[in-house]
């Protein structure tokens, strides 16, 4: 049984998706991954399912991982247009940075978005899943 019903990856790199799409359905976390090559649209699809209110909750992703470089619209452009969707649907998803970034300053203004639940640095490992389980766990 999956952890998720549903996980989003929005991130650029191909090999990047690829191998954590096969980690993210090995461990277990989620069956089903979606994936988004840049954050407009990420964020087209979220409205899309933000504006239909009888859309199966299954279909929601649980789980956003956000790289913050890309292009079209970078992870915090998306975060400012995603904190704009109405809340009853944001309830539903939860947020985490996944990048490559190691910068003081990019943490420092991910702070700053009261959707983000936690930053993560790649790449993604069965073991900072499993802290992740752990944060989402005491976070409900």
């Amino acid at each position: 049984m999956s952890y998720t019903r549903r996980v989003l990856l929005v991130d650029d790199s191909i090999d990047d998706n690829f191998i954590n799409t096969r980690l993210l359905r090995k461990t277990g976390f989620t069956a089903h991954v979606e994936v988004m090559k840049d954050g407009a649209d990420a964020l087209n699809y979220l409205r899309d399912l933000a504006q239909e209110p009888r859309r199966e909750a299954a279909e929601v992703p649980q789980v956003v991982f956000l790289d913050i470089r890309m292009p079209k619209l970078d992870g915090f452009e998306f975060l400012s247009e995603y904190e704009k969707l109405p809340d009853r649907f944001r309830r539903q998803l939860v947020v985490v940075i996944l990048t490559s970034s190691l910068l003081t300053v990019d943490r420092e203004r991910a702070a700053g978005y009261s959707s983000l639940v936690h930053y993560m640095v790649k790449p993604l490992t069965r073991q900072k899943l499993e802290e992740l389980k752990d944060k989402l766990a005491y976070a409900r």
